[in-house]
């Protein structure tokens, strides 16, 4: 298994994670719901729950001979590109809510960045992107750390 698809496959998986976070915009009329319509309907609301859920698709993507064989297990389930989770992450409405938003952006831009350096076979790009966005900020802390939660608690019995 090659270990950057691998490593994309783990934080698209968050950026997917994250995009479920919709629902609020959806509900307070600021998107349309057709749109985010699998994304909504395929993940529960609760984060564990939601991460669990995610899981035949991470492992499928890492599993991948590309990164863009990777993407497209994510397209296939949602409807939505890394470069539809950047327009989301950019909405306004985001502004002074601890779910999803504006941070994401940036995270999810890099993201695209490392699907293409992988493509592109820029192996010194991939490898700048493998070191930054484990150590990139979301809402309330860095990727890695959101991460390696949320594999825990999945992992430990009885949650």
């Amino acid at each position: 298994m090659n270990s950057e698809i691998a490593f994309f496959a783990d934080y698209i998986a968050l950026a997917y994670h994250e995009a479920r976070n919709v629902r609020h915009l959806v509900k307070q009329g600021h998107l349309d719901k057709v749109r985010y319509r699998f994304l909504m309907d395929k993940m529960p609301t609760n984060r564990i729950e939601a991460w669990r859920k995610i899981q035949p698709l991470r492992h499928q993507a890492a599993s991948e001979v590309s990164a863009d064989k990777a993407m497209a297990v994510f397209w296939r389930a949602f409807g939505l590109s890394l470069e539809d989770l950047v327009v989301l992450s950019e909405n306004l409405h985001w502004s002074g809510t601890q779910k999803g938003g504006n941070r994401w952006a940036e995270i999810d831009r890099r993201l695209v960045e490392l699907r293409e350096a992988i493509g592109k076979n820029d192996e010194k790009r991939a490898a700048e992107l493998v070191q930054e966005l484990p150590q990139m900020r979301h809402n309330t802390g860095n990727l890695s750390d959101k991460l390696r939660s949320l594999d825990k608690c999945i992992c430990s019995p009885g949650l």
